[in-house]
């Protein structure tokens, strides 16, 4: 597959209601300078499965690097090495949905979360919410029969 840094264009496979990826994906840059926030959609489906055996992705300069959201949302990232600095979740609610976000530059910190009963309010017994850590946005449905539930951002 091709991108092009200087147009922010890709190829794009469309039209799947499911995609289970395998085999090679090779993908090229055909033009311009690949930097930190370049996001390419690949692939688009209402759902993805599995991995590519093996994913050869054009050459970054200095200290950046590729996220690979493929399995998440057909997406790769160029992305810039994680903030350890302490930072905020934001959250907002929607439609009976939490959304949960940190700061693009902690991606790679991991959400965390626990529900407990009222009773028993914070506990140890925390979860990684999976596929935090390629991301910096989480949405979540509430759910008002939750005693209660706690996040946390954590690194590494």
């Amino acid at each position: 597959m091709e991108i092009n840094a200087a147009t922010h264009t890709n190829d794009l496979i469309t039209g799947m209601s499911g995609v289970s990826y395998g085999g090679r994906l090779i993908v090229t840059n055909v033009s311009g300078t690949l930097a930190a926030g370049d996001r390419f959609k690949l692939f688009s489906a209402a759902s993805y499965a599995n991995s590519f055996s093996s994913l050869t992705l054009p050459t970054l300069t200095g200290n950046l690097f590729w996220t690979n959201r493929l399995a998440l949302d057909g997406t790769i990232a160029v992305v810039s090495p994680v903030n350890p600095a302490v930072t905020n979740l934001v959250y907002a609610v929607l439609g009976g949905q939490l959304q949960l976000s940190w700061p693009a530059d902690h991606t790679g910190w991991r959400l965390e979360t626990q529900t407990n009963s009222l009773g028993t309010g914070l506990g140890t017994n925390w979860s990684t919410v999976v596929g935090s850590a390629l991301t910096n946005q989480i949405w979540t449905p509430m759910n008002s029969t939750n005693g209660s539930v706690f996040f946390r951002l954590v690194y590494p």
